[in-house]
């Protein structure tokens, strides 16, 4: 983050492998990754460090849609802060003052909090209960207030998403935390568009690039493990051929 140029990001989005106050989070009971030892990414919490520097590098004049059809018609576009969306559990007895505290930790350091987007996963895990493992939310914050509508007019604040189970057996699936990429689509149709410069911190296995790209959005992309932001940049190359767009 502290290569990039400041207000050079036009979103920020992450499913960041917090535990979040879960002391059980990274064990496992039935999950594969119990058998090795424990989760094959580390867990970092997000502190004062990351949210300075998203704030700095995200936009504070970023374009945003209007519903006024004659001023869209002369690029007239109204104006705000880029938005930092971030991925956590939904809150229960054991999560709650972790998101609360990170969302004051936000606001504190000049976020506008919006709001959320929850998740609504297929089916329950097993033995789960109280909101554990039902689904998850997005965060929504801004660099600044921010003027005008979503680029996807169609956007909902409920996406309804497949699970994407931790595999039963190694190799039925690259990253134990992947996640469906309808999650991370929607919030890149509705908080950027073409042309926009996308970044993720924590991309992980980011099945999501190829079609963001398709979209017409650049890419910033890493992780703590060079070896994922690597296969990500395969994958891409592989299927489009050309890493036009892809920055890492």
């Amino acid at each position: 983050m502290k290569k990039l140029d400041d207000s050079s990001i036009d979103l920020l989005l992450s499913d960041i492998p917090g535990r979040f106050g879960r002391e059980w989070a990274g064990t496992g009971t039935t999950r594969p990754h119990r058998l090795l030892g424990g989760r094959t990414y580390e867990q970092p919490e997000l502190d004062s460090d990351f949210f300075k520097e998203a704030f700095r590098i995200l936009r504070k004049d970023k374009e945003w849609n209007t519903l006024n059809a004659e001023k869209k018609a002369k690029g007239d576009l109204p104006k705000g802060g880029a938005a930092c969306v971030i991925r956590v559990p939904l809150e229960n007895r054991t999560t709650r003052s972790s998101i609360q505290s990170m969302i004051k930790l936000a606001e504190s350091l000049g976020f506008v909090y919006y709001g959320e987007i929850l998740v609504a996963l297929d089916v329950i895990g097993m033995g789960y209960d109280a909101g554990r493992d039902l689904g998850a939310k997005w965060l929504v914050f801004h660099a600044g207030e921010r003027s005008g509508v979503l680029w996807d007019l169609s956007a909902t604040n409920v996406i309804d998403a497949k699970r994407i189970r931790n595999p039963a057996k190694l190799g039925f699936a690259k990253h134990e935390a992947e996640k469906d990429p309808i999650e991370f689509i929607s919030i890149i149709k509705a908080y950027s568009r073409r042309g926009d410069v996308v970044a993720d911190f924590f991309c992980g296995v980011a099945k999501w690039a190829e079609r963001t790209l398709e979209l017409g959005r650049h890419l910033v992309l890493s992780d703590k493990s060079r070896r994922w932001v690597e296969s990500v940049a395969a994958d891409v190359s592989r299927k489009a051929g050309s890493l036009d767009g892809f920055q890492t």
